[in-house]
């Protein structure tokens, strides 16, 4: 089966932005929802489900302070999503334009979060640096 743009982009970015050492195949099944409703109360912009292993939630603002007070909740949401789908991982990624200035102030407060294990990440990039991709 030929492989999408979209998918080959979201493939591009997951194993070069995100550094994701997933199999080949786990990009064999690639679903893009728009606003996922797991995320209505939060500003979640996109869920990219792939190969039935990983999450990845796309947060694209203009401004990215108002975040720090539903960065915890949201993570809580992706790893109950995680857990109850029987994901492995679940990756938050941020895209705003100034991504060097809330990388370091969101890591920071990502750090201090309970109940956070190796099997969810926090990526902050540009949105110059995000896949162009719409949902199937």
């Amino acid at each position: 089966m030929m492989k999408s743009h979209a998918d080959k982009a979201i493939e591009e970015f997951v194993r070069g932005q995100l550094g994701c050492n997933c199999p080949a195949k786990v990009f064999d099944l690639i679903d893009v929802v728009d606003n996922p409703v797991e995320f209505e109360n939060l500003p979640a912009n996109q869920l990219i489900k792939i190969g039935g292993i990983l999450l990845v939630l796309v947060l694209q603002v203009e401004v990215w302070e108002p975040l720090q007070s539903n960065l915890e909740s949201m993570f809580k949401r992706g790893i109950e999503m995680r857990d109850a789908r029987r994901f492995n991982r679940f990756r938050l990624v941020v895209a705003t334009p100034d991504a060097d200035k809330a990388r370091r102030s969101l890591e920071k407060h990502f750090e201090t979060f309970s109940g956070i294990d190796e099997k969810i990440h926090l990526h902050v990039v540009t949105p110059g640096q995000l896949p162009h991709i719409t949902a199937s």
